[in-house]
């Protein structure tokens, strides 16, 4: 009785998906597969395997067979004849350099395992006919992983390609173990830091509520008033008299006489320098809500000013360029730049309010993330909240605790010189003293 014959995948010859120089090779891989399946079906009649050579291979095979003379194809019963004739057909189109060369362009992925990398390089190199093919499969490993550590170590020792492959897998299990221990730590460090401002404000709060605040010893920066205020600063929208700049009174001013004087006669070139001014969030939501966290309001800063840029990589996914911004208390990430991010990282809700300077309307924020952002010299743990890009930020914005934790730079105190005092001489001295002529020891 016949058995019935499973579904056999047909060799294309021409397709969108095909490349003509690799037809002998496509071939002879095809050619192995039919084999093993007569030798499965245990099909040993040359007239029934040349019938199902013809038909499996498919409407193109057929064709261009039937273009073959009668002594190409042999007779019915001759299999080597029509298998030998197919062969010789498809020879010429080989190109075995330009197999080699497709082979040497490979690299493995950023979101690509070792494992997938070395069967689809191991794919590659079927059709180029190396003569050690785990040799070439390996140097390819080695000049192309995206591992450094793994690419030092083959330098270093001597390797097979399976010791090398035992140890990809390796680092890669480590590096994963290790990011989730790290990211684990970042969790707790943030629950802490939540809980230790959500403390401080509510005592503050109660504080107000009870009674009368004590004198703080601190002053504000922009009014010289007693700091923290109970609302918003009073010198905030005010122009200061000496600078012409805003959001500052005079008694609070730092910069020098010169400049005072040379900007009362040219205030219309007054620059205004980028930074985050802090709000004390309402008081009229729930008690665990982002409310009780700072609300935070971006100016921008003039088209011609400068201002210093670093790349910076997260979470060992790809490098972002920020605006180091040392009046920010939040980092601000673009969509365009959250993008590279995506799909390991994913975004956590938040309802903070970002207001753009002398704005009521707030930045559109898509959500808030926490990540390592490494830099030459450090590394760190920061949030990140991600709004949309709509031109007002002139790029993400890497705050001043970020950029100090970094090392990307410091702060040095300014050392006042004490000013000119006048003593005053309180102690009497006999009147007689400043009266008559005076006299010189043992003189007359």
């Amino acid at each position: 009785m016949a058995k019935a014959i499973p579904d056999f995948e047909p060799f294309i010859v021409y397709g969108n998906d095909t490349s003509s120089s690799s037809i002998a090779t496509r071939w002879k891989k095809w050619l192995q597969r039919f084999n093993n399946l007569m030798v499965a079906m245990d099909i040993s009649a040359k007239k029934r395997k040349r019938a199902l050579l013809i038909h499996l291979a498919g409407s193109q095979v057929y064709d261009i067979f039937d273009t073959f003379t009668a002594e190409q194809k042999g007779s019915e019963d001759d299999f080597d004849t029509a298998v030998k004739s197919l062969t010789t057909y498809f020879e010429p189109k080989k190109n075995t350099e330009y197999e080699i060369y497709k082979f040497r362009q490979a690299s493995q992925r950023h979101d690509e395992k070792l494992d997938s990398y070395h069967t689809r390089l191991r794919h590659l190199a079927s059709t180029c006919e190396f003569a050690d093919m785990d040799r070439e499969i390996k140097t390819q490993i080695v000049q192309t992983c995206t591992s450094q550590q793994l690419r030092r170590k083959a330098l270093r020792t001597e390797m097979t390609l399976q010791q090398l492959l035992d140890q990809g897998r390796a680092y890669e299990l480590s590096h994963q173990q290790a990011q989730e221990m790290e990211n684990n730590n970042t969790e707790s460090v943030n629950q802490m830091k939540t809980a230790a401002t959500r403390n401080y404000f509510s005592k503050n709060f109660n504080s107000q509520r009870q009674g009368p605040r004590q004198e703080s010893t601190k002053l504000c920066y922009f009014c010289s008033k007693p700091y923290p205020h109970p609302g918003v600063c009073p010198a905030k929208g005010k122009t200061c008299r000496l600078c012409v700049k805003l959001n500052h009174f005079a008694v609070a001013c730092r910069s020098s006489p010169q400049k005072q004087q040379h900007r009362h006669h040219e205030s219309d070139k007054r620059q205004t320098v980028k930074y985050v001014n802090e709000e004390i969030a309402s008081d009229n939501t729930s008690e665990h809500s982002e409310s009780d966290e700072y609300t935070f309001m971006v100016q921008d800063t003039d088209e011609n000013t400068k201002h210093p840029m670093v790349n910076l990589r997260i979470q060992n996914l790809a490098k972002v360029k920020f605006i180091i911004d040392t009046g920010a208390t939040v980092n601000l990430l673009e969509e365009k730049d959250f993008e590279a991010l995506k799909p390991e990282i994913t975004l956590q809700h938040s309802s903070i309010n970002i207001y753009p300077y002398k704005s009521d309307k707030p930045l559109r924020v898509l959500g808030k993330f926490t990540a390592t952002v490494e830099s030459r010299k450090r590394i760190d743990a920061a949030e990140f909240f991600v709004v949309s890009n709509n031109g007002r930020l002139g790029g993400s914005l890497l705050s001043y605790n970020t950029a100090k934790h970094l090392g990307l730079i410091a702060i040095t105190n300014a050392v006042d010189t004490a000013k000119n005092t006048t003593v005053s001489c309180n102690v009497a001295i006999p009147e007689e003293l400043f009266n008559g002529v005076g006299k010189l020891k043992d003189h007359k």
